[in-house]
């Protein structure tokens, strides 16, 4: 027979165990946690850089496009039958459109960041 004493040191061991492994249990959730919230900052930082590239690249559009829009207005009242441009207006012409490839360029990143985004989180194995 077991006497008082052994039945309360046994009892014992058996709550700390369980208090050790809720110990643990907690700990990794707490990683968990602190890993889910560093993931989340990073997702946000990189969304919010896309989203600013975007607008970058509306407002560089704009600009080529309403450049683009007052030499043909210009060229068009100014018609005289030649239908070709002055020499003058060819470098504006070409910085519109290199302003219309950049913002291309910028969007076509900010979209692969967010599919990168997207697929890291897909194919991260859970902690």
């Amino acid at each position: 027979m077991c006497s008082t004493e052994q039945v309360y040191t046994n009892g014992d061991r058996i709550a700390d165990k369980r208090d050790a492994a809720l110990d643990r249990r907690e700990a990794a959730i707490t990683l968990r946690e602190v890993n889910l919230a560093s993931r989340v900052t990073d997702a946000q930082r990189i969304l919010a850089a896309g989203e600013q590239r975007d607008v970058v690249s509306d407002a560089r559009d704009v600009g080529a496009e309403t450049r683009e829009h007052n030499l043909d207005r210009a060229q068009f009242l100014a018609h005289d039958g030649n239908h070709t441009y002055p020499e003058q207006e060819w470098p504006k012409r070409r910085q519109a459109a290199q302003d219309r490839d950049h913002a291309k360029e910028d969007r076509g990143a900010s979209h692969d960041d967010r599919i990168a985004l997207t697929e890291a989180l897909l194919n991260q194995v859970p902690v």
